[in-house]
């Protein structure tokens, strides 16, 4: 836990994304598994713990603290984690602070009536530091506002012949603690196999390049820049997610788009009729892009290849 909590100070204070990167991609290679995973399934926002409620750790502090001190203290803080890692009384204890991973199979495992007696154990054994990192992890409320692209950045600092956008196609098909996408990063193992599952594409953002002599659309991939929340639409037998432009899974804001929202009955209609075609090569074979508008203001980019059968339109939401 030491570890982590020290990581987790030092992405907070460091400014410079490929500083955050750099310190990331460090702790990843000197980390074990299955502790690494956890780590950077913490930071992403997919460890999916049992959520400890505020008013259990309030009830932990009353038997050591005196009660108007906290409410003064907290109300100077202004966060419940960092005011009760620092009012902690220390204690003799023969417990050592926990790993993540022995947190993660606790929470998972242990009765309800227990957690408080456990979670006690553990902040007697933490630092300060460590109370801070454990109370943010527990209650939901870690985030050290790194994007979740700058994370699988530093997965793929890892390796010499990985990009962003390879850890991007194949990591929301895995789970925590991420052992076959390391073994795959160092070169351990094999591709990690996500067929099947709906997949994030990484889309064209805008960039600034140099007016070329001639554009006669040879070599070039092309798409409209519209204004407005980009998200991208995915399914793949019978499964469906929504993406933000960013990589993040979107899915569960946004049920609608799941549940009802069928664009094949309009799509090859409306695209036809209002549509700019271009054809690319996409590394195994041609594919094709068609833009067009869908109504209620959602603009839509439809995307099929022969080679797959998933379909992915990348939506542009209102603002």
């Amino acid at each position: 836990m030491k570890a982590f909590s020290t990581l987790f100070d030092r992405l907070t204070v460091t400014p410079k994304p490929e500083n955050q990167i750099a310190i990331l991609r460090d702790y990843l290679a000197q980390t074990p598994d299955p502790e690494r995973g956890f780590a950077l399934a913490a930071l992403a926002g997919t460890l999916n713990l049992r959520a400890t409620r505020p008013a259990l750790i309030r009830a932990l502090m009353e038997p050591r603290s005196d009660a108007k001190l906290f409410d003064m203290s907290l109300d100077y803080v202004g966060d419940l984690a960092e005011t009760v890692s620092l009012l902690w009384p220390a204690a003799q204890t023969n417990h050592a602070a926990p790993s993540l991973s022995e947190i993660v199979a606790a929470v998972r495992e242990t009765p309800k009536a227990e957690m408080p007696e456990m979670i006690a154990r553990w902040l007697d054994a933490c630092e300060p530091a460590g109370r801070w990192a454990l109370l943010k992890l527990l209650t939901g409320g870690l985030s050290v506002g790194m994007p979740s692209r700058r994370l699988k950045a530093a997965v793929a600092a890892l390796s010499d012949r990985l990009a962003v956008d390879d850890i991007e196609a194949v990591w929301h098909g895995l789970e925590p603690p991420y052992a076959a996408l390391f073994n795959w990063v160092e070169n351990r193992g094999p591709r990690p196999d996500t067929e099947g599952f709906p997949n994030f594409h990484p889309v064209m953002l805008g960039t600034t390049v140099e007016t070329p002599e001639s554009l006669d659309g040879q070599g070039f991939v092309a798409e409209y820049k519209w204004t407005g929340a980009r998200v991208q639409w995915v399914q793949r037998d019978g499964q469906t997610r929504l993406y933000s432009r960013a990589g993040d899974d979107l899915s569960r804001a946004f049920p609608d788009l799941l549940a009802g929202f069928d664009p094949y009955p309009v799509a090859p209609v409306i695209l036809l009729h209002l549509s700019q075609i271009l054809k690319f090569r996409d590394g195994f074979q041609e594919a094709t892009f068609h833009h067009g508008y869908i109504g209620l203001g959602i603009l839509i980019a439809f995307f099929i290849t022969a080679q797959t059968i998933s379909h992915v339109f990348n939506l542009c939401l209102p603002a």
